[in-house]
């Protein structure tokens, strides 16, 4: 019997550590957000030139720094002369006169700059605990399964001119709803400095979004200053220069350059009560034409919040007090002269915020199982996804790349004095996915052949 009991004893399997589950799932969930990333750095490499690429930058040869650098202030000058003053605009020509590799490497740093202001302002905290990774690989899953436009990722113009001066303006949110950011501030004196050359920059890169985003952000700077909050003074002065960037992007000639112009191209008649409703009605179907996944997703989390709403921690600001922000900045598009998706670029943000703390309350409240479960299933999802997006970039690199290297083989060949002609590109991805400014480049080509030094033909 002593000896029976002896064996089983031995044979009895050892106990796991209680924190071993955590460390494994700490582990793979870093995993999934490393190869998200990398995956995101593959498909923006593997994007071609596209549209307005080829009139904000030229044909690559060998540049001295010097001339680089000479050559992006003269086109940034002429263009916020004479077209365009938003900085997203200036940061399209400095990246595009930059190596590739730069452009690439400081893409993807955005991007999980982008996921990393999501994700603190989702949690109002910067600490770098799990909930803080599982909110990266929730925010990085859903950019690839509902983004409504991922043309702000992949395409180069967009990608300068949408995403970068949407993070300098999530940035500037972060120092307002996020109490350790305020502290920071508080102390460190080149850290506000930054923040303050963030938000002017901010400021002068979106029309729409910054009255918005001062509507909501000065009451609560009135309630920090009623309970004693600290940093008052540094927020105060940072929502000054970015009204102070807004200000300078309005009064710009370039900006009532382009206004009039596609007044008169798009023969818009005077402003009106009948055109205004009109215009607000093109913005809702837009929205609702451009981001079903992405709403539905939203409306899901809100409804689950709602019949949860005992078990959640809400703290004021609440995301849905940040969704207001992001609804007014929507609905100012109304007042453009015409409507364009990638302008909801905000509220599709603070959507993404309000879906990110939901996922994060859940694992306060005691469902922190269910949260990994959904953490690895969005993951997996988007790692599966991912990969198909990168296989029609790459199909649609392809044709764009050949039809570069013909332009190329035939420079200072008689094609490209009498019309070389090129074949159309095409792309079976739906317009979330890739943005196909073929139609760009048929409607410009005095701009391409400008670019090539070659007259092209496309039809």
């Amino acid at each position: 019997m002593n000896k029976t009991r002896r064996v089983m004893q031995v044979s009895r399997p050892a106990a796991k550590p209680q924190n071993a589950d955590p460390i494994l799932c700490c582990c793979f969930t870093i995993v999934i957000w490393i190869v998200l990333l990398a995956l995101y750095g593959l498909v923006f490499a593997t994007s071609p030139l596209n549209g307005e690429d080829f009139a904000l930058s030229r044909l690559a040869h060998a540049r001295s720094p010097y001339g680089s650098l000479s050559w992006i202030a003269a086109r940034s000058l002429f263009q916020i002369a004479t077209w365009n003053a938003r900085v997203g605009e200036q940061l399209a020509i400095f990246w595009m006169e930059m190596p590739t590799p730069w452009f690439v490497a400081a893409n993807v740093l955005t991007f999980a700059l982008f996921c990393w202001c999501i994700t603190a302002i989702a949690r109002r905290s910067l600490a770098p605990d799990m909930s803080a990774i599982n909110g990266w690989v929730v925010t990085n899953a859903l950019c690839w399964l509902v983004w409504p436009r991922m043309e702000i990722f992949f395409w180069r113009t967009a990608a300068a001119e949408y995403l970068q001066p949407l993070v300098l303006t999530l940035l500037l949110v972060m120092a307002f709803v996020i109490p350790d950011f305020r502290r920071v501030l508080v102390r460190n004196h080149l850290l506000l400095v930054l923040i303050l050359i963030c938000a002017v920059l901010a400021g002068a890169s979106f029309e729409n979004t910054p009255p918005a985003i001062l509507v909501c952000l000065l009451p609560y700077l009135v309630f920090l200053r009623r309970h004693g909050g600290e940093g008052v003074k540094q927020l105060a002065a940072a929502a000054l220069a970015y009204t102070t960037g807004w200000v300078l992007l309005m009064v710009a000639p370039s900006t009532h350059i382009r206004i009039a112009y596609y007044h008169t191209v798009l023969h818009l008649p005077e402003l009106s009560p009948s055109v205004a409703l009109a215009r607000i009605s093109d913005s809702w179907r837009e929205l609702l034409l451009s981001s079903p996944e992405l709403l539905l997703v939203f409306l899901g989390c809100a409804t689950a919040a709602g019949l949860m709403r005992k078990r959640l921690i809400i703290t004021f600001p609440s995301p849905g007090w940040l969704l207001v922000s992001g609804v007014l900045s929507f609905q100012a598009v109304s007042l453009a002269p015409y409507t364009d998706a990638r302008s909801f670029v905000f509220l599709w943000a603070t959507l993404l915020v309000f879906v990110v703390s939901f996922f994060s309350s859940l694992e306060s409240a005691g469902y922190a199982r269910t949260c990994r479960v959904a953490v690895f299933t969005l993951g997996l999802a988007a790692l599966a996804f991912g990969t198909g997006v990168y296989g029609e970039y790459a199909r649609f690199a392809d044709q764009a790349n050949r039809r570069i290297e013909t332009i190329l083989e035939n420079k200072g060949a008689r094609p490209c004095v009498t019309g070389l002609a090129l074949p159309v590109l095409t792309t079976q991805a739906s317009p979330r996915i890739l943005a196909n400014r073929d139609a760009w480049v048929i409607g410009n080509l005095d701009q391409v052949d400008a670019y090539f030094g070659c007259k092209v033909l496309i039809n």
